[in-house]
This record gives structure tokens, sequence and C-alpha cells, in this order.
């Protein structure tokens, strides 16, 4: 198991802080998310996401920790899949809430993301 953590202003009170883990898991390296996902907290997210897609072709974000994203976020995840797609790798999104959920359908990006209800539902499904 490989872990890597991208904290930003870990001792903010009012926890709107990111936090990043990395972790393999079953040849999956997911991407788990912790806070809110905005302008300033979008560069942290894109780093570590980009340091996952260049050690592995299959790559799933956990969203379970995200109470939101503004369109900066949106726009890391585009630019995420759109490279995934480039080069014929997996990008999956897992466990986002409601909330996020919404958006993704407002902005109609859900039509484009494999977006599971689940870490392991979408590491268990066969690419």
């Amino acid at each position: 198991m490989v872990r890597s953590e991208y904290p930003l202003d870990a001792g903010d009170p009012d926890d709107t802080a990111l936090h990043v883990t990395t972790v393999d898991d079953a040849g999956w390296t997911v991407v788990a998310v912790k806070g809110e996902i905005d302008i300033s907290t979008a560069a942290t997210f894109e780093e570590a996401l980009q340091s996952a897609m260049a050690v592995s072709e299959r790559v799933v974000v956990d969203l379970s920790g995200v109470r939101f994203m503004d369109s900066t976020g949106l726009g890391v995840l585009m630019r995420a899949h759109k490279h995934q797609d480039d080069v014929g790798a997996a990008l999956r999104l897992a466990a986002p809430s409601e909330r996020i959920v919404r958006i993704l359908d407002v902005t109609q990006l859900a039509t484009i993301f494999a977006i599971y209800p689940s870490v392991g539902a979408s590491v268990d499904d066969s690419p």
C-alpha cells in the first residue's frame, strides 16, 4: 500500500481545509479528498490527481469527504478526464454526496464520468 498526503491549511478552525490522500487499492490508485474544493484549494487537488495519474492508468477519486466543489474543482476533474481519455486510461468518481451529484448533473458532467456509490464498487467493477 502506498500512501501520500497533501494537506492544505491543516489547522484551519472552520475545517474548510483540503486534505488529499492517495492509496493503492486492488490495482487502482484511490485519491481520497476531504474538505472543500474551490479556488483556494483546487491547485492542491490537481497536484495530487496529476501525481496519481502519472503512476497509474486506473484512478478513482473518492469524493465522500467533499462538502463543496466550485467550478475550479470541476475544471480539475475535466482536465483529469481529458488526460486519462487521451492516454486510454480510466478515471472514476466514487461516493459523491447528493450535493456534488447535483452539481455534476446540472453541469451535465455526470454523463461523462463513471460514478460509483463507493470506492469498493468502483474498484470491483472490471474496466
